[in-house]
């Protein structure tokens, strides 16, 4: 058990990092630490839930910036309304239904960028974009 706890402190300060690198350390980091976190699970038998969610979870804050997301999120924002409106008749009501939801949450995750002082070093502000991620 103390050996999947190091390697899940390892993956997870690999996840962490100090913010500093480019995203192409960060995955080489990310990546290292799964390897010896999946070879150290693999001698003691039983997986490790906690250290894996906080590798995914330092893997997704990392991917959550305002950097990473805002470019894409407001493309979609920008091109999904009147995706809706065309296909409207054409799409099941239920997918329709899920599709405008995501709409609007995008939506809200463009307008929360978009906020004056909005900053991914708010841990308010970040915790508001990774709630409504986890949504869509």
């Amino acid at each position: 058990m103390e050996r999947i706890q190091a390697s899940g402190d390892k993956a997870t300060a690999a996840a962490t990092g100090d913010g500093g690198d480019d995203d192409d350390d960060v995955l080489m980091r990310l990546l290292k630490a799964v390897g010896s976190s999946a070879a150290g699970q693999a001698g003691a038998g039983e997986a490790d839930d906690e250290s894996l969610d906080k590798l995914f979870m330092g893997i997704m804050e990392q991917l959550s910036n305002k950097d990473m997301l805002y470019e894409p999120m407001k493309e979609l924002n920008d091109k999904f309304s009147p995706w809706l409106r065309e296909n409207r008749d054409k799409v099941p009501k239920e997918d329709l239904e899920r599709y405008e939801l995501q709409a609007t949450i995008v939506a809200e995750i463009v307008a929360k960028f978009d906020e004056e002082g909005y900053s991914d070093d708010n841990p308010a502000d970040r915790a508001a974009i990774w709630e409504k991620m986890q949504k869509v």
